[in-house]
């Protein structure tokens, strides 16, 4: 039992010994090992020119330190084109939306004409076939044909347009009124 406490003391003795043969000046402690630093890649979100960097390789940072900025000027240019390109894309769909709009309303105006012609047509021939000339019901007739003609063309017409403007899968034109006439 006396050799444990005997053990002990010569290590101490020993540790204590060397301590004071590495010691410099202004009571430092020369020790010799490996520091373990964790390396870290960095890079900012979105491209630009680098104004500032206020680290330097090998000093210690915290969260929320600033690393790096880049220049405000570039990406405030970027920003203001990209909202003047919204800005036109949404006056375009306006644009399209009015003629849209107006291309319905015309399409429309057209086929209630052309029934209206046939219809004038019509009673005209229906007042000649009651007692007019042979000639006078040729000209009926052929008038009563050419209305028909255009009103078949306005018809197709307006069926095409239904086609065209019909609903599509894509969520923008999911909420598009129905033409009607």
């Amino acid at each position: 039992m006396k050799s444990i406490p005997r053990s002990a003391f010569l290590l101490l003795l020993s540790l204590n010994s060397c301590s004071w043969w590495n010691r410099e000046p202004g009571n430092a402690i020369r020790v010799s090992g490996n520091v373990e630093l964790t390396e870290v890649n960095i890079a900012f979100k979105v491209p630009g020119k680098l104004v500032e960097l206020p680290i330097e390789e090998g000093m210690p940072v915290r969260k929320g330190m600033l690393l790096g900025r880049l220049d405000q000027v570039q990406l405030h240019k970027q920003r203001d084109r990209e909202t003047a390109g919204f800005e036109i894309a949404q006056t375009q769909l306006a644009q399209l939306q009015t003629a849209i709009e107006y291309q319905k309303s015309s399409l429309a105006a057209e086929l209630q004409l052309r029934e209206a012609e046939l219809r004038q047509s019509q009673a005209r021939l229906d007042e000649l076939l009651a007692g007019s000339r042979r000639q006078e019901i040729e000209q009926a007739t052929a008038a009563v044909a050419e209305a028909r003609a255009q009103n078949v063309q306005a018809q197709k017409d307006w069926e095409r347009a239904q086609e065209l403007y019909r609903p599509s899968t894509a969520s923008s034109w999911s909420n598009r009124p129905k033409l009607e006439r």
